[in-house]
């Protein structure tokens, strides 16, 4: 099992992938049922930094998908994400969870 440790949250990214803040046994979240969001996190959280820019996770992700179309769904990805880490994180606003503009996708590494 490969863990990362992202300040108060753990991620396990080898087998079953699953978030944890501290002092949790078990991720809740039915990741399975959210495969290409669980991706866009995983691809993040090897990023050097935990950021990279938005065309690297296209690239992964979306290889034969031209720009626009592929912005429009990491969009909605990252917007899932807030959603879903907000309740391991309730002090920090979904925003700032995960950052996300035309530069940059970037996890807060203060969570």
């Amino acid at each position: 099992m490969v863990e990362v440790d992202v300040g108060t949250l753990q991620a396990r990214l080898l087998g079953d992938f699953a978030l944890l803040r501290s002092g949790m046994e078990r991720d809740q979240t039915p990741w399975e049922q959210y495969d290409t969001t669980s991706q866009v996190i995983k691809f993040t959280l090897l990023q050097p930094r935990l950021r990279c820019h938005p065309s690297a996770i296209f690239d992964a992700l979306w290889p034969d998908t031209d720009a626009d179309k592929a912005a429009e769904r990491l969009k909605f990805h990252v917007k899932r994400l807030r959603a879903l880490l907000q309740p391991l994180c309730p002090e920090v606003k979904g925003p700032h969870l995960l950052v996300l503009d035309k530069t940059m996708v970037a996890l807060d590494a203060g969570v």
